[in-house]
């Protein structure tokens, strides 16, 4: 009996064995660039978040970039795992916060700016708001 939940899983006459189509082969080929690129990801976040140890304000962005770290992680192991409403709420929340983070710090750096003409690359702030979009 041969049952497939998605293209990503093996079927059990695979796993034996058995013959596999063109299709499935195309498959597995795409599901390995997948987990590579997740692998590169899972390693550029993971550094991303190594380098924030030596920030003013590291319990800020340590999260920003180990939950994505974490997120690829489990996409290396797991290709299916998006389908997991675990999964899918902790991607949204962390999208979430850091729209409502990049958000805080525009308004602040409008603050800031008020009644200037100022570059704002010269404020922390306004570096900060492109790397929580």
């Amino acid at each position: 009996m041969k049952v497939k939940y998605s293209k990503l899983e093996t079927s059990a006459e695979d796993e034996q064995g058995g013959k596999s189509s063109p299709e499935e082969n195309g498959s597995n080929k795409w599901r390995n660039i997948w987990r590579s690129i997740n692998a590169v990801m899972t390693l550029f976040f993971s550094l991303s978040a190594y380098v924030q140890l030596n920030d003013p304000d590291p319990y800020i962005w340590i999260p920003v970039y180990a939950v994505p770290a974490v997120l690829s992680l489990s996409m290396c192991v797991h290709p299916t795992v998006p389908s997991h409403p675990v999964w899918r709420t902790v991607c949204v929340l962390h999208i979430a916060l850091c729209v409502a983070g990049a958000l805080y710090l525009l308004a602040v750096m409008i603050e800031i700016l008020t009644g200037k003409i100022v570059n704002p690359l010269l404020h922390e702030e306004g570096r900060r708001v492109p790397f929580l979009i």
